[in-house]
């Protein structure tokens, strides 16, 4: 199940509801990327800068996490969230929510 909520690369934040992902954008220099979900146990959130550059945050749902990156000019940060079964078994019937957002430092 995927559904993204609100994901558009001009905007710095994504949202969805089970697995999936989405794009966003961060001015460049040194960026917080925080995420945050309910409804699992935990979700594996994957960032890449600019297709590259992957880092993972594991954020035990009900918490948030943070990662710091840099972000080059005209950065953008993929977000995926991976099909694993604690997601998807909460995402069949939209219990599992999860939200990103990234800041300058």
């Amino acid at each position: 199940m995927d559904r993204v909520l609100a994901s558009e690369p001009e905007n710095d934040s994504a949202a969805g509801i089970g697995s999936g992902g989405g794009s966003l954008s961060a001015e460049p220099g040194d960026a917080d990327v925080v995420a945050a979900c309910n409804g699992a146990l935990h979700v594996r959130f994957e960032i890449s800068v600019n297709g590259s550059s992957r880092k993972s945050i594991d954020v035990q749902c009900g918490a948030t996490a943070t990662v710091r990156l840099m972000v080059p000019e005209n950065g953008t940060l993929d977000v995926s969230i991976p099909d694993e079964r604690s997601v998807l078994d909460a995402g069949q019937d939209g219990r599992t929510f999860w939200y990103i957002v990234a800041s300058q430092r």
